[in-house]
């Protein structure tokens, strides 16, 4: 195959894309089980849009990781060693970790929680020690003594950091509590798996963005270069960072417990285990999709960032084209190109799934579509070289957003990083359960406030992109 010319702008990316023998060229070789040619070509794509540009870059991502660091010292962030943006969607959640893209930010040292990981023996004594019926129980006498200690830590807590501590009058949740009910929401999440996750150590917690909407004569905002003549002055140029403030909404589940089931430790944990994570990451994710942001997240479908294509086909609403997925990936922003995942509702699939196109001069449809199988036997479903995570959380086929584009690195999660706990019978005293409340505090918000017109000019660019309604 002869080397393809790589385009530098998302024009020229969809130009080539639309032009049926040199794309064919690429598509038939990833589709036959080699995706070295596409994958090196989408890297050389990625590398030209920005090659111009990697000396500016490195200084205003100098100044990014400054400004960075400043606003979360000055809102009570602990942070050790050097700050690297290229690492901290990276970072390990530790007491020195600021995010942690691969785990959600589980466990933290320095969470409120922390403090009462060694107050009860196991999850299941902890619940007993919320339930208000637990004078039945045979280690009531234990369990009080724990409960004593446990509200001490909780009014020590109170008044070192007044209401940042959202136990709100109930049982502040140990942090291993806490961070096993976060690690296992993540094996159905779509979101925060990916996401850049922010602890926050108060309710609200501002975050630099760099204000940005246009890269036609500088980039980040306002950063300019000049050619000038040996010995010429040189013009004043420097970025504008805007802020983001992530601002911890309440998220409560709600369960009515059966009390036999409480009263058996070893039974209670088997279905806590299973139903409170699932059930807490399936609304995490809906909000982070397609939240308005009042009293909840800012879903990436409502951001200000977003860039929504039009669907080809008059009066073909509830279908999806190959012109439609060539039209999103032309409209991705080039840095975002590694780390963008395709978001799909499940009903796109019939559709997504028999996608292809006929190269020139071609009789046989190329199927778009891979079915990888990785080292481990699991099929790992792509669309043009990016993994698709299938979901029913999103607009149905036929609707804005049944399909996205999405870099979740550039999507922000503030967590709160404390739950707290509360039963009752009042409400089913007539049916011997217990309602139980967990509540969580968290935020999200896309991090980048606007599309950005490219240097080349033309469509804008966004991390986020979704496929919209046709015409």
């Amino acid at each position: 195959m002869t080397a393809p010319t790589i385009p530098t702008s998302s024009q020229e990316l969809e130009d080539f894309m639309h032009d049926e023998v040199k794309w064919g060229e690429i598509v038939t070789q990833l589709t036959t089980g080699n995706n070295g040619p596409f994958s090196d070509f989408m890297g050389k794509y990625a590398a030209a849009h920005t090659a111009k540009n990697i000396d500016t870059a490195k200084q205003v991502e100098e100044q990014t990781q400054k400004v960075l660091r400043d606003f979360l010292v000055q809102n009570g962030q602990d942070i050790t060693g050097k700050l690297d943006m290229r690492d901290v969607n990276r970072a390990k959640a530790s007491s020195s970790g600021l995010t942690n893209r691969d785990k959600g930010q589980m466990y933290n040292a320095k969470a409120p929680g922390a403090k009462l990981d060694k107050a009860f023996a196991n999850h299941a004594e902890f619940f007993q020690a919320a339930w208000h019926r637990n004078s039945q129980l045979p280690n009531i006498d234990d369990l009080r003594k724990k409960m004593e200690n446990h509200s001490k830590i909780v009014r020590e807590l109170r008044n070192a950091a007044g209401s940042t501590v959202p136990s709100d009058g109930g049982f502040l949740i140990p942090e291993i509590l806490r961070s096993d009910i976060l690690q296992l929401a993540l094996e159905g999440a779509v979101v925060r798996p990916h996401a850049t996750v922010i602890p926050m150590d108060s309710l609200t917690v501002p975050i630099p963005a760099v204000d940005e909407t246009s890269r036609v004569t500088n980039i980040y905002g306002g950063i300019q270069f000049y050619w000038t003549p040996e010995g010429g002055l040189g013009v004043d140029s420097s970025a504008k960072f805007g802020q983001i403030n992530l601002v911890a909404k309440k998220l409560f589940g709600y369960s009515g417990i059966p009390n036999e089931l409480l009263a058996d430790a070893a039974a209670f944990v088997a279905w806590f285990g299973q139903a409170f994570p699932s059930a807490y990451g399936w609304f995490e994710d809906i909000a982070f999709l397609t939240g308005d942001g009042t009293d909840k997240p800012l879903g990436v479908e409502k951001g200000p960032g977003v860039v929504t294509t039009t669907r080809a086909g008059s009066g073909q609403s509830a279908t999806i084209g190959y012109d439609d997925v060539v039209q999103m990936f032309a409209r991705m922003y080039p840095a975002s190109m590694r780390n963008a995942r395709w978001v799909a509702n499940i009903s796109t699939y019939p559709q997504l799934a028999e996608l292809s196109f006929t190269p020139a001069g071609g009789s046989t449809p190329v199927p778009v579509m891979l079915w990888q199988m990785n080292a481990i036997g699991q099929p790992e479903q792509t669309l043009l070289g990016r993994p698709i995570d299938w979901t029913e959380k999103t607009s149905a086929l036929g609707t804005t957003g049944d399909l996205m584009l999405v870099d979740w690195s550039q999507y922000l999660i503030g967590d709160r990083q404390a739950m707290s706990l509360e039963s009752s019978n009042d409400y089913l005293f007539g049916t011997d359960k217990t309602a139980f409340r967990i509540l969580g505090r968290l935020d999200g918000q896309p991090w980048l406030r606007s599309a950005i017109t490219p240097h080349s000019g033309g469509p804008t660019l966004s991390p986020y992109v979704i496929l919209g309604q046709n015409t």
